[in-house]
């Protein structure tokens, strides 16, 4: 296994990284859904207080009713696996209930990242902002490999998105799916990576990996609720780290969706994902 790449960060970075974004991503998509609440004429604000309710309640029984879904400190805590599964749960139900009113923005923001309209996004005046973005790709080729690479995330998050509503998976969505894959190559993560560390080893500093300075800038963005389109941002950069992890390890570009989930089994069947709102899949690493 490769353990210190051309970036200049571990694999141990990398995933200290994964887990901090992670948490962050709960909590922001958390805290759009708790906020969004507020605003929804009645009877929608007592259903949607329901279902958070309802995630409140299962969140509970996996780590105990001290530890509240919006608590940076106690978030940072759980594994990886577990605030995915959460995570995945809140924008199920985000884009059920639609509690900001921005499901249909999100959704035509989504196609424009399919189509490569990049444009939608607002570039952060925080530093860390500014550090992390993509939008700033000054060179063509790593222009490229981003696109490349927000092309498969779309796909991987249509077909999430199609999971858990606990619908089967599409022939366009799996065709779309591995096509994107296939026009990735592990190159194309090693150069957006190296964009990334890059940009914050300049902001911090320093050339090694700083967790406490990386927790503390990517906290400050949270809080000032800097994260264009919540269900989805923070998410996709934790899904781009989970590829590059793939391709740290393996030398090739990762499934992000298993196999076994893209729609169909060997005797041409759709498959069943049970609850998907209890039986969120997790990619592991």
């Amino acid at each position: 296994m490769i353990t210190i790449e051309k970036t200049g960060y571990s694999s141990d970075d990398w995933r200290q990284i994964a887990q901090v974004v992670a948490a962050n991503w709960v909590y922001d998509i958390a805290n759009d859904f708790t906020q969004g609440i507020v605003a929804l004429p009645s009877p929608a604000q007592e259903q949607a207080s329901e279902v958070w309710n309802s995630i409140e309640f299962w969140w509970h029984e996996k780590v105990g009713a001290g530890n509240p879904i919006l608590d940076r400190n106690a978030l940072s805590g759980h594994s990886r696996e577990l605030l995915e599964q959460l995570g995945r749960r809140i924008r199920a139900a985000w884009f059920a209930v639609n509690p900001s009113g921005k499901a249909t923005f999100i959704l035509r923001a989504i196609d424009q990242l399919a189509s490569k309209e990049l444009g939608h996004y607002n570039v952060s005046d925080d530093p860390f902002g500014r550090a992390i973005t993509l939008l700033l790709l000054r060179d063509e080729a790593a222009q490229e490999a981003y696109k490349r690479e927000v092309r498969y995330a779309v796909a991987v998050f249509a077909i999430e998105h199609t999971l858990d509503n606990e619908r089967p998976v599409t022939d366009a969505q799996r065709t779309e799916y591995l096509s994107a894959k296939a026009a990735l190559s592990p190159a194309d993560y090693e150069i957006v990576a190296q964009h990334q560390v890059t940009q914050l080893q300049a902001l911090f500093k320093s050339q090694k990996f700083n967790l406490d300075q990386f927790s503390d800038g990517i906290w400050y963005m949270t809080l000032k609720a800097d994260w264009d389109l919540p269900p989805i941002s923070l998410w996709h950069w934790l899904k781009f780290i989970d590829a590059y992890l793939g391709v740290l390890e393996t030398r090739q570009v990762t499934d992000l969706i298993p196999p076994e989930f893209l729609g169909r089994n060997l005797k041409g069947s759709v498959a069943k994902t049970g609850d998907a709102l209890v039986k969120v899949l997790s990619v592991k690493h």
